[in-house]
């Protein structure tokens, strides 16, 4: 491994003295706003931050120098990008006055996967040509001499998210009427911690079978084990299904292709991770 991400001096220290003379990529905080999540407390450092490790990066002789972002998974606006390249030039700016430059930047993860849903049941589609153009003008604008910077990406959601789905059973499904709702439960056999760990912030369209003709009704999803967190709806956010899902039906949920098996437990309640099938 020759490329390395760091973030502070501690880490820093660990790349010059177990990996000398590789390249080192700094990453900048982003503010998250207008991604599903921000992933904006964990990593990341300020501009000037970057500039003075970067700079300590150059002096210990690492071999190239980069910045790395992230803006946030499922992002819904371009300008994200945009804002977090001005903090780019902005380190890229005060290394030049140095007599260093950067090498690298790594532009992150964070686009969009269409095929989820919105709050008012429709289908979201997102045009990633329209996210590479604007991004690209970004980059002409605020760096319009890169010739020699390499800009790199992550689209790992926005390629696997419709490349898969889950197929689960209805091992109850039950009226428990309560103020919040009508009360109609269907617990499934797949759940939070089993392969639909992100069910609660996005909404995975449902197919249910043909003979489920019934007149849709807000609906409580909860997956199979003992913890009470193990829903797939939330307070203030219900499916709507139709009434006559039964006791053994199947549900099918479809756009799961990143990050549901691999979020799933090992074994937790003693329930295995999802089987797969490559078709």
């Amino acid at each position: 491994v020759g490329s390395y991400a760091f973030d502070s001096s501690e880490e820093l220290e660990k790349i010059v003295r177990y990996a000398p003379n590789s390249t080192v990529i700094c990453r900048l905080a982003t503010d998250g706003v207008g991604a599903t999540w921000g992933l904006c407390n964990k990593f990341g450092c300020n501009v000037e931050q970057a500039v003075e490790l970067l700079v300590s990066a150059k002096k210990q002789n690492m071999a190239k120098l980069g910045i790395s972002f992230h803006v946030g998974s499922q992002q819904r606006s371009p300008l994200a990008w945009q804002r977090a390249l001005l903090d780019t030039k902005a380190v890229a700016d005060a290394l030049a006055k140095q007599g260093i430059s950067l090498d690298i930047v790594n532009l992150g993860g964070g686009f969009p996967a269409s095929g989820y849903l919105a709050e008012d049941g429709q289908v979201l589609d997102y045009n990633f040509q329209e996210y590479g153009e604007a991004i690209s003008g970004y980059i002409k604008t605020i760096f319009p001499e890169h010739e020699n910077m390499r800009f790199i990406c992550e689209p790992g959601r926005y390629l696997l998210a419709e490349a898969g789905c889950i197929k689960s059973q209805v091992i109850l499904a039950a009226d428990r009427p309560s103020e919040q709702h009508n009360g109609r439960w269907l617990y499934l056999d797949v759940g939070k911690f089993n392969g639909l760990y992100e069910g609660t912030d996005i909404k995975h369209p449902v197919i249910y079978p043909d003979k489920c003709q019934q007149q849709a009704v807000t609906t409580v999803l909860a997956g199979p084990s003992c913890d009470s967190d193990d829903l797939l709806s939330t307070k203030d956010d219900y499916h709507k299904l139709p009434a006559d899902i039964q006791t053994g039906d199947f549900l099918i949920f479809s756009n799961t292709g990143a990050y549901s098996n691999s979020y799933a437990t090992v074994s937790f309640n003693g329930i295995p991770p999802l089987t797969e099938f490559y078709i």
